[in-house]
């Protein structure tokens, strides 16, 4: 199905593959003219629709598209995305997209996360004062808590690493809640 996200998402393979069709967040996909509809409300007008949620394309078929119905699909510029095991890739906010994958199996993970609504450059100093280095990752994705599990709505946390002193040693540093979440980084 032809949709878009709210959130930023990155997406990796670990087996099989994915190919993506990408549409930039300008295109006017998400009008009744090139088939985008809103679920529940298309339910109450038509019953094929009765166990579907949210916005998208859904007056379209991606594999076979009636260019005559919906004309406008042919004037969208797009991108085509193939991944395989070992290729992560990240998807911004509001990117339309459809995605397919091989017969056999695709074994993927992704993480959707919210921006901040402002760039905060005070925790960045804050990290390089503890003796971060910015231009090196600071976490992995196992080491956060999404702030989703089991229905909570807490903010995301993330276990930094050591800081390096200016020798490149770990240096001790204090674990407390001031940890920055990824919005604030």
């Amino acid at each position: 199905v032809i949709h878009n996200d709210g959130q930023q998402n990155f997406h990796c393979i670990f087996d099989g593959g994915k190919d993506w069709v990408l549409w930039e967040p300008t295109a006017p996909i998400g009008t009744r003219e090139l088939g985008w509809i809103n679920g529940e409300e298309e339910a109450k007008r038509d019953p094929k629709f009765k166990d579907t949620y949210g916005t998208f394309a859904g007056l379209v078929d991606p594999d076979n598209m009636d260019t005559e119905k919906f004309p406008g699909w042919e004037e969208l510029r797009w991108w085509r995305l193939h991944m395989e095991a070992g290729d992560c890739a990240y998807l911004p906010p509001k990117w339309y997209h459809f995605v397919e994958s091989p017969p056999h199996r695709s074994v993927t993970v992704h993480v959707w996360f919210d921006a901040a609504a402002k760039f905060d450059q005070k925790s960045c100093e804050a990290l390089e004062a503890d003796g971060y280095t910015l231009s090196d990752y600071l976490y992995r994705i196992g080491d956060c808590s999404w702030g989703h599990e089991q229905g909570s709505r807490k903010a995301t946390k993330c276990r930094l690493k050591e800081p390096l002193s200016p020798e490149g040693v770990p240096r001790k540093t204090k674990t407390s809640a001031a940890t920055p979440t990824s919005a604030e980084l």
